[in-house]
């Protein structure tokens, strides 16, 4: 017998620009990444590529998705 890891759910919003460091902050939480990494950078860093809207990716255990996208860039 296993017991169930927990598991919990967060549905927030966060401009790609949002360093992950205040992520981690304001969510106490712990996602890795480079000194002053965006959002953005750990995401693609990641996928391997720039994000298109709709990506989605799990990363340390956080399900990440894209659901919008800049004009510009």
């Amino acid at each position: 017998y296993a017991p169930e890891k927990h598991k919990i759910f967060i549905d927030r919003s966060f401009p790609g620009d949002t360093l992950v460091v205040d992520i981690n902050k304001w969510l106490h939480i712990h996602l890795t990444a480079e000194p002053d990494e965006t959002l953005e950078e750990l995401m693609e860093r990641h996928l391997g590529r720039h994000l298109d809207r709709g990506d989605s990716i799990r990363i340390e255990g956080f399900e990440l998705s894209v659901e919008e996208t800049s004009l510009i860039g």
